[in-house]
């Protein structure tokens, strides 16, 4: 297994182990506000949910904390074997498992999940230059998973009139509402991320759900920080 560091979540009620490795993606803002954004909207105790790409699973450890059932996996064998000590540590009961999503009729079975959570990679390979970590490349820049590949698993794997939340680029944004309404799971929810009021939108969550009509709700936007530059109070909530 990696080196890791012990750091805490969720004012220290989770701890959870994270490669020492700078090159290695760390818990960030939006792993924070998806777990959080996915709370908010209308998360039920009974949903079968499972997150794709969970990385050392801190999101899927933050919503088995809050009372939620998880199922969660990630191409890269050392960061699932670090998620599975993550819900040891926390005594949480989490289906961590490693496999490629582009596989997903070998391990998944159709309409299995009630709820599909994903940050997906922001962009696709061809788009920027790759990172040098091979795990940053496969979560920021889509070598291992394009969005199309994407889409395709969470169309299998959710039942009927499932949800599907994921935070995405904003630049992104108008290329997935088309892929999604391609695939029969329009989007029905938008919620746009600013660092500040005078900041453009830098990511957005999506909520889709399988099967359902079309039209789209814009919730109120999240700024990070106040005019002052302050964290916000909601940004705070996303911390608890």
């Amino acid at each position: 297994m990696l080196d890791c560091e012990t750091h805490e979540l969720l004012s220290g009620e989770l701890k959870i182990l994270q490669p020492s490795n700078s090159n290695c993606l760390r818990v960030n803002l939006d792993t924070m506000l998806l777990a959080y954004f996915t709370q908010d909207d209308n998360l039920k105790k009974n949903e079968r949910v499972l997150e794709l790409c969970t990385g050392h699973g801190a999101i899927s450890l933050i919503l088995a904390y809050k009372g939620f059932s998880l199922s969660a996996c990630d191409i890269n064998t050392d960061l699932i074997e670090i998620a599975k000590q993550n819900a040891k540590l926390n005594n949480l009961n989490i289906n961590f498992f490693a496999q490629d999503v582009k596989n997903y009729k070998s391990w998944g079975k159709c309409e299995e999940y009630d709820r599909i959570v994903v940050n997906p990679p922001y962009f696709e390979q061809d788009m920027v230059q790759c990172s040098a970590s091979e795990a940053r490349a496969l979560a920021n820049n889509g070598v291992a998973l394009s969005l199309e590949s994407l889409l395709q698993a969470v169309k299998y794997l959710l039942r009927n009139r499932g949800k599907f939340d994921l935070i995405i680029n904003t630049s992104r944004v108008s290329e997935l509402l088309m892929m999604l309404e391609k695939m029969k799971m329009p989007a029905k929810k938008l919620r746009f991320v600013h660092a500040n009021p005078s900041k453009e939108s830098y990511i957005c969550f999506v909520s889709a759900m399988k099967g359902a009509k079309t039209g789209v709700k814009i919730l109120p936007p999240l700024f990070v920080k106040n005019e002052a530059g302050h964290d916000t109070s909601e940004l705070g909530e996303a911390y608890k």
